[in-house]
């Protein structure tokens, strides 16, 4: 997988979880906390799942022609603002449980794609500032570049 793939490969393998129906999925644009879209969704559903630009975990192992194995931090940040998303309109989906669904959707090994591997920590939860819960998932991916 290029570099260039791993964070829309992310954002569509977590659309395609049919338990996340009506969560905001976003691809961070860079500009967390004021990605486009963010602050619509938690007045709205009340959750929303941030895929994070790749960021470098790491160089591997590299050869003398040129292939280097690089290990590509993936981070997915969960936003909940329980009053709405529990509530008749939001999605009702607490943030723990979509901890749980994007640990299954990405740590697993998703037909045809290189496995996320889950890191030390797994997840780190921040609990909730200005009454807004966030769980930062982190994960891993081996890619290649030559």
């Amino acid at each position: 997988m290029n570099l260039w793939e791993i964070q829309p490969a992310v954002v569509a393998l977590l659309q395609a979880d049919t338990r996340l129906a009506g969560v905001p999925i976003i691809a961070d644009d860079g500009t967390y906390p004021k990605t486009p879209g963010r602050e619509t969704a938690l007045a709205g559903p009340g959750l929303v799942l941030i895929v994070w630009e790749i960021e470098s975990d790491g160089l591997v192992d590299a050869t003398e022609a040129g292939l280097a194995a690089h290990d590509v931090y993936t981070p997915v940040v969960i936003e909940e603002n329980p009053t709405v998303c529990r509530a008749d309109g939001g999605v009702k989906i607490e943030a723990e449980k979509a901890l749980q669904y994007v640990l299954e959707d990405l740590s697993g090994k998703p037909p045809g794609s290189r496995r996320f591997v889950v890191m030390d920590p797994p997840f780190k939860n921040f609990g909730k500032v200005n009454g807004i819960r966030r769980i930062v998932v982190n994960l891993s991916l081996r890619t290649f570049v030559s």
